[in-house]
């Protein structure tokens, strides 16, 4: 398998280049997301990016007004933490459709 880092951003709030993504990512611009995903070995380049397409279109995003670049597996260089799991995390479910307003004790932020 290999692993490749999918990078996508607005054109209305970032203004480089493709080839300019991974160095914003690395200083935690705000307007880069990217996805990380492996292919088995020897997938062709077109295919990765098809795939990487198809990872973005699931998120919502479009091709149009971005920018979009695919590049070879950067997790060595990324010594952030991984995205915690909010479940864990305090996050409650709420029935949104229910009209019991008393199972919404957190008033604050609802």
């Amino acid at each position: 398998m290999k692993r490749y880092t999918a990078f996508i951003a607005p054109c209305d709030d970032f203004h480089g280049s493709a080839e300019d993504l991974v160095e914003a990512w690395k200083n935690d611009h705000p307007a880069v997301y990217h996805i990380d995903f492996d292919v088995p070995d020897g997938t062709p380049d077109r295919l990765v990016s098809l795939i990487a397409r198809g990872l973005f279109w699931e998120d919502q995003w479009s091709m149009d007004d971005t920018v979009f670049n695919v590049v070879e597996d950067l997790s060595q260089d990324d010594t952030r933490p991984l995205g915690d799991d909010r479940t864990k995390a305090g996050a409650k479910e709420v029935d949104l459709w229910s009209d019991r307003e008393s199972e919404w004790d957190d008033k604050v932020n609802w």
